[in-house]
């Protein structure tokens, strides 16, 4: 089995994943532990990186999108990548988890894929997506709905990421691929969900998948999901400055806050 992580060196991606790896790595040897790091990368990160995971330093498959308007267009950490992973099962985490307990227990059962929903709350989803769009999605390209999945702690399967791999990137390079979300355009969640139509789905729950940004950091839980080192006010200025001329000085600040 492997764990795998995609980051780039932008905003604070690193020091976040840093802190996550950290946290991996009390049930996990770091030979089990594989990072893409994708564009833009650089040495400092390559190096901090490599002291708990192997780093493959690759480019990306996919086009740049706006993921939110504040962002603008852009590809970081693209996931996409956990494809190539020769391992049956793959455990996926996303650089702002703490993971809390040893992750081998999820993986009993029989499933494909698991990962919790992404709008899990019905009420708060009425908020994010529209329903009837993401139903159309589906039916027009002859898909079994499925609900989107968040893509911060993922488990794969029985090479159920291998499986997956041309759909997902396919629909990911899609332009024409339509977005149900108001907010924000989680493309690679929409395509990562047609990609897995047809797959054997176990949802995870709170208590083993918890939401820091719905209130659920209390909750006992193997990962916790929405976690920055750095104050919220100081990571919206390093979103800012990394459309400015002041970036590769952003990324020398944000590395040095990493604890060593």
């Amino acid at each position: 089995m492997s764990y795998v992580y995609t980051v780039s060196d932008a905003g604070l991606l690193i020091p976040k994943a840093i802190r996550s790896l950290k946290s991996l790595r009390r049930y996990v040897d770091k030979k089990d532990i594989v990072v893409f790091f994708t564009p833009p990368t650089s040495k400092l990160g390559y190096t901090k990186l490599s002291r708990f995971a192997t780093v493959r330093e690759v480019n990306n498959l996919s086009k740049p999108f706006v993921f939110a308007r504040e962002r603008g267009l852009g590809r970081y950490g693209e996931k996409c990548h956990l494809c190539d992973m020769p391992a049956s099962s793959v455990v996926f985490l996303d650089a702002d988890t703490i993971v809390k307990k040893d992750l081998v227990p999820l993986l009993e059962g029989d499933f494909d894929f698991s990962a919790r929903k992404q709008f899990p709350i019905k009420e708060k989803a009425a908020k994010e997506i529209d329903e009837k769009a993401w139903l159309q999605i589906f039916k027009k390209l002859g898909k079994k709905t499925v609900p989107m999945p968040n893509a911060g702690f993922m488990i794969f399967k029985n090479f159920c990421h291998r499986r997956i791999k041309n759909q997902w990137l396919g629909y990911v390079n899609d332009d024409s691929l339509p977005n149900a979300c108001f907010r924000l355009n989680p493309k690679e969640q929409t395509a990562l969900a047609l990609a897995l139509s047809e797959m054997k789905i176990r949802w995870l729950s709170v208590r083993e998948h918890a939401f820091i940004w719905l209130g659920e950091e209390k909750v006992d839980t193997y990962v916790l999901h929405g976690f920055s080192p750095i104050p919220k006010p100081f990571e919206r200025l390093g979103h800012v400055l990394v459309k400015s001329r002041a970036h590769a000085f952003t990324q020398r600040l944000a590395n040095l806050l990493v604890a060593v």
